[in-house]
């Protein structure tokens, strides 16, 4: 039996190769879909850290600038504190950062100073996924006048386990009001209330 032209058809090796061919180019492009989809999730969740300590900071830069004393950082159980006052609200009133490291959050609250017994507002998530050795220094700087500088150094982390970015960062806020005298326990009462 002869066959026409337009009949013939293809073998069965043929069709493995093709098949084979075609598996490859789709792994391929599934290997780049999905590595396109984890630096868009990296990218991502570095852009959510990179948000909230930013939110963060610029809060503090306000409320830093304007503090009279800033105390001596401090640990209370594996948490770091630090408390600065500031007066321009006409109430002396002490805010107290704190590095949570149970939770991984920076953490605030405030109180007014000149009570027997503070009593602070509950804590304020600033940030969180906050990692930090020495998350808190007291610095004096500046001449002829001298003023104190609170600096913070951390690392911050968003995003799952696969797709964990962090940030490193270090910035110094200078309290414009303050001055060279000792205030390492302003407002330090406040360590000791949960």
């Amino acid at each position: 039996m002869t066959r026409r032209p337009g009949d013939t058809g293809i073998t069965l090796i043929e069709m493995a190769i093709s098949m084979f061919v075609m598996a490859l180019f789709m792994t391929g492009a599934m290997t780049g879909i999905l590595a396109l989809y984890r630096t868009t999730n990296l990218t991502q969740s570095g852009s959510e850290a990179q948000q909230d300590l930013t939110v963060a900071f610029g809060r503090l830069d306000r409320e830093v600038r304007y503090a009279s004393a800033i105390s001596a950082p401090g640990l209370v159980g594996a948490d770091s504190y630090v408390e600065f006052l500031t007066t321009w609200s006409g109430t002396p009133t002490c805010t107290q950062l704190r590095l949570n490291r149970a939770t991984g959050e920076l953490q605030q609250r405030t109180w007014d100073q000149g009570g027997a017994l503070p009593t602070p507002t509950g804590w304020a998530r600033l940030a969180s996924g906050v990692t930090a050795d020495t998350p808190f220094t007291v610095d004096d700087v500046g001449s002829p006048k001298v003023y104190q500088q609170l600096a913070l150094d951390m690392t911050i982390g968003a995003g799952g386990a696969a797709n964990r970015a962090t940030r490193g960062y270090r910035v110094a806020f200078t309290a414009q009001n303050s001055s060279s005298v000792d205030t390492r326990t302003t407002c330090a009462e406040g360590r000791a209330l949960p």
